[in-house]
């Protein structure tokens, strides 16, 4: 397969420079451990797995000399959820001694969210989190969409030459490196396998949940709900599981950065119109497949849309926060980008090629309703003209997230940074 260069790349270099400690945080096979690897070479670092069971042997058994093997360089410890042990240990040797740069740590599971670690490394280290391909990374563009979304000129004259057809392709595809390089007759095996790995061991290594085998089916009961309300007493009746249960295990697929839930948006920040959360999957492709019996090429759109944008957010460090918008009334809206002006950029998501007047009726009343904090609304859709409505509110094609200059374009402001050793 070959290597493409992560949007987090820098980010993980960068803070390298200023952290003591770096968790790189994804879900299994987003490409953690290739990333890793990628920048222990850059940095003459000493790797170790705990994917290999002597080695795990080794930090459980004695985490005070497993960790002394870093002597003073970096010392990169892939999948380190599985010892929890050492991080009290990491711990007490960064409180020694402040010099950057001395852990970089990845792990499947979000540590700050795993009551088997008791220590905190808050203020110790920073955390990155690594999602599967972009489309950005795989296309090997830079787009500044979202970093002018803001603007009223944002996507301006762009055309696509993509049809539904075609992102229909894309979402199916989903975006672990892996499941992209299988060919569409193979590619559900492997996400087959990837969810039996996900309960049988990934889950295991951090959960004492007693009902592991029925995450699949949770999962998948999850991606049909894409783009509705997360109910959870519904959820708790239509899959036949106590409320009280059925919460943790909705958590820890979160935990294993299986899902992400957006808050509901509201003026002041406090008190939102509604409470319900809405869940999404992480992967496109892995949410087709589990709805492959009913696939509502809507939905999986939205949730192809959005996980796009989580990523450019996360990657690009633009600092927006992203909810929905939904009032008693029913009106609701996809996605908020909240700055910190507390302005805001409302996005809908339309598997559709043709714009119609109905997409952008919610949009219209949020604008009449906080006149000064709406900047700009978008709807993305599946079409090939950016069709502007007003100064404010504009259709344009969903890959205008990922069309843009090349990222080897002089002009990218991602160049290398002189303190310190890039990643090819």
């Amino acid at each position: 397969m070959q290597y493409i260069r992560r949007k987090a790349t820098d980010l993980v270099l960068d803070a390298l420079l200023r952290a003591r400690v770096v968790e790189l945080l994804g879900s299994r096979q987003v490409g953690k451990s290739t990333l890793a690897k990628a920048i222990g070479e850059s940095q003459s670092a000493t790797y170790v797995s705990l994917d290999d069971g002597f080695l795990l042997e080794a930090a459980r058994t004695d985490p005070k000399a497993f960790l002394r093997q870093g002597a003073d360089g970096l010392l990169i410890i892939d999948e380190v959820q599985k010892a929890p042990g050492l991080i009290p240990e990491i711990k007490l040797l960064v409180d020694s001694d402040n010099r950057p740069g001395q852990f970089l740590l990845t792990g499947s599971a979000n540590l700050l969210e795993l009551d088997m670690v008791d220590e905190s490394l808050a203020g110790r280290a920073e955390v990155i989190d690594l999602y599967g391909f972009s489309q950005e990374e795989t296309h090997g563009t830079h787009s500044d969409f979202l970093a002018t979304v803001f603007e009223s000129s944002a996507g301006h004259g762009y055309r696509s030459g993509l049809s539904k057809d075609d992102y229909v392709g894309l979402i199916e595809k989903g975006s672990y490196p892996e499941a992209t390089a299988r060919n569409d007759d193979d590619r559900p095996k492997w996400f087959k396998n990837y969810l039996r790995l996900i309960s049988n061991r990934d889950a295991k290594d951090i959960s004492e949940l007693r009902r592991l085998a029925d995450l699949p089916r949770i999962l998948r009961y999850l991606a049909s709900l894409i783009g509705s309300e997360l109910v959870v007493s519904n959820a708790s009746r239509d899959l036949g599981i106590p409320n009280s249960t059925l919460r943790p295990y909705i958590a820890l697929l979160d935990t294993l950065y299986l899902v992400h839930a957006l808050e509901p948006w509201s003026r002041n920040l406090t008190s939102p119109v509604i409470k319900n959360r809405k869940a999404y999957l992480l992967d496109s492709g892995l949410a087709s497949y589990l709805t492959r019996a009913r696939p509502d090429h809507g939905a999986l759109f939205e949730d192809f849309v959005i996980g796009e944008i989580l990523k450019q957010n996360a990657y690009k460090d633009l600092e927006y926060s992203l909810s929905f918008f939904r009032d008693y009334d029913k009106n609701e809206v996809d996605l908020i980008l909240q700055n910190e002006r507390e302005e805001i950029a409302a996005c809908e998501v339309k598997f559709t090629a043709t714009p119609a007047m109905g997409h952008l009726k919610v949009l219209r009343k949020l604008e009449a309703r906080y006149p000064e904090q709406f900047k700009c609304g978008v709807v993305f859709y599946a079409g090939t003209e950016t069709v502007r409505f007003s100064e404010k509110i504009c259709f344009v094609p969903a890959d205008v997230l990922w069309a843009g200059t090349s990222a080897a374009d002089p002009a990218d402001p991602k160049g290398p940074r002189a303190a310190r050793q890039d990643v090819p």
